[in-house]
């Protein structure tokens, strides 16, 4: 009685509500508080709504008896408690859990945004677990405040918020980094993959620089993605996916032809070959029949790994490349005599007269004897590039090719007297005579060398 005398103001008030009167009769606690706290009762009269909310919902005013705090915080924001009237399923959580509303209390910036979002708490009321993790980590709930779209994602893919919670590095990483988070918004197909190939996510991490590359190329994402075996091998050897951020023409050259890349894993000594000589990548990119030809012939790619000089030397000399290709049988016999195959490099002249006569080149695969003769004297074998006519009259009589080979005075002879020689070829009877009667060849040239 002596507290309505006091505040006369609530004395009327009651008088004009008795049903208020009454309800304070029915709890005395609540009555009892609001003597000791008449600033709250003063609250309540200026805001009737409130008040006879608090009367349907008496738990609610327990609630805020037994804490104190939150019943002042709310004096001081009205606005919050209006908001509370409109959504009890709200309010009835937070009262069983005052955890929750204490956090909010502390973070009046959460607290607002949620108001003015309340989609999002009832999101978090379906998914205690979420809630309950943000609250450890206010500073997540801070970054989804300042980039709603985020926010909004995740309610629709409360998924992803799951696994972010069972990788918090990941998440923290994220949120330092919220490119990548809206990159994944735009391609939710990269993000699942990624959720179900955490690993992946983790290599990432730690490699940030491919990761920004990716973003930046995002159709290199999506073929990995349809290539979870390219991928898998690249996390194993990141050394080679810094090679290609270095070479991106390489890596859009790859994605066109993925068989290559397959072809490379399976031969990863070929791939870290081409690694450090990237000259012959980009030469094998802009001749993609030859690298083709080349996975088809395996063998002959670690021959040249072996030789490097070798796919230097054709790299320079893009036509003998293409003939060897075009007829490998020349490559695999070069493969069995490298001395052959090292004079040629040293005498290119000599390639390209052979490649401008097949014939030739194709007698020399099949009597080898003959060539290392022709290495052997290299001032024969370039007479008969200036003279193609004799080496084809050779090839037609083979028994006479291996007579000289077997007497070169006879052939630096003919060199000397190109006018015999010519007669000779005019008439190779002679020829033929003067090699079952080898003595008097021998004996006329020996003669002949005299009179000079």
């Amino acid at each position: 009685m002596y507290f309505l005398l006091e505040h006369p103001i609530i004395t009327y008030y009651l008088l004009e509500h008795p049903i208020i009167m009454y309800f304070l009769l029915e709890h005395p606690i609540i009555m009892y508080f609001l003597i000791e706290h008449p600033i709250i009762m003063y609250f309540l009269l200026e805001h009737p709504i409130i008040m006879y909310f608090l009367l349907e919902h008496p738990i609610i005013m327990y609630f805020l008896i037994e804490h104190s705090i939150i019943m002042y915080f709310l004096l001081e924001h009205s606005i919050i408690m209006y908001f509370l009237l409109k959504h009890p399923i709200i309010m009835y959580f937070l009262t069983e859990h005052p955890i929750i509303m204490y956090f909010l209390l502390e973070h009046p910036i959460i607290m607002y945004f949620l108001i003015e979002h309340p989609i999002i708490m009832y999101f978090l009321l379906e998914h205690p677990i979420i809630m309950y993790f943000l609250l450890e980590h206010p500073i997540i709930m801070y970054f989804l405040t300042e980039h709603p779209i985020i926010m909004y994602f995740l309610l629709e893919h409360p998924i992803i918020m799951y696994f972010l919670l069972e990788h918090p590095i990941i998440m923290y990483f994220l949120i330092e980094h919220p490119i990548i988070m809206y990159f994944l918004i735009e391609h939710p197909i990269i993000m699942y993959f990624l959720l179900e190939h955490p690993i992946i996510m983790y290599f990432l991490l730690e490699h940030p620089i491919i990761m920004y590359f990716l973003i930046e190329h995002p159709i290199i994402m999506y073929f990995l993605l349809e290539h979870p075996i390219i991928m898998y091998f690249l996390l194993e050897r990141p050394i080679i996916m810094y090679f290609l951020l270095e070479h991106p023409i390489i890596i859009y050259f790859l994605l066109e032809h993925s068989i290559i890349i397959y072809f490379l894993l399976e031969h990863p000594i070929i791939m870290y070959f081409l690694l450090e000589h990237p000259i012959i990548m980009y030469f094998l990119l802009e001749h993609p029949i030859i690298m083709y030809f080349l996975i088809e012939h395996p063998i002959i790619m670690y021959f040249l790994l072996e030789h490097p000089i070798i796919m230097y030397f054709l790299i320079e000399h893009p036509i003998i490349m293409y003939f060897l290709f075009e007829h490998p049988i020349i490559m695999y016999f070069l493969f069995e005599h490298p001395i052959i195959m090292y004079f040629l490099l040293e005498h290119p002249i000599i390639m390209y007269f052979l490649i401008e006569h097949p014939i030739i080149m194709y007698f020399l695969l099949k009597h080898p004897i003959i060539m290392y003769f022709l290495i052997e004297h290299p001032i024969i074998i370039y007479f008969l590039l200036e003279h193609p006519i004799i080496m084809y009259f050779l090839l037609e009589h083979p028994i006479i090719m291996y007579f000289l080979i077997e007497h070169a005075i006879i052939m630096y002879f003919l060199l000397e007297h190109p006018i015999i020689m010519y007669f000779l070829f005019e008439h190779p009877i002679i020829m033929y005579f003067l090699i079952e009667h080898p003595i008097i060849t021998l004996i006329y040239s020996q003669k002949l060398a005299l009179m000079k």
